[in-house]
């Protein structure tokens, strides 16, 4: 696993908490 990856995972769970807020 690479940071890069967990850097994505980490915008990507970041986004649905936002989305899930609307």
């Amino acid at each position: 696993m690479t940071i890069k990856f967990l850097k994505k995972q980490k915008e990507f769970s970041d986004i649905m908490k936002d989305y899930q807020k609307k």
